[in-house]
């Protein structure tokens, strides 16, 4: 069923990744192969969901951003 799905060279900006659905939706994303790009409030968080979802070849990025402040947004 994976191949149906394959998001290889596709990357996935996924904001509130570290809460219940955000974390099932990143390990659904890595499961297909995708690029990942993880953001929450809680850096730590965010990095230790990159680092378990990393997988050789497949860069899983953890930033921190909260989405009601602008700058930290267009950081992200």
């Amino acid at each position: 069923m994976t191949d149906l799905f394959d998001l290889d060279g596709r990357v996935v900006l996924l904001t509130g990744a570290t809460g219940g659905l955000g974390t099932a939706m990143a390990e659904a994303f890595a499961a297909h192969r995708a690029t990942l790009v993880l953001s929450d409030r809680d850096a730590e968080a965010c990095a230790a969901l990159a680092s378990r979802l990393h997988r050789p070849g497949r860069p899983v990025h953890g930033v921190a951003a909260d989405l009601a402040d602008g700058p930290a947004t267009d950081g992200l």
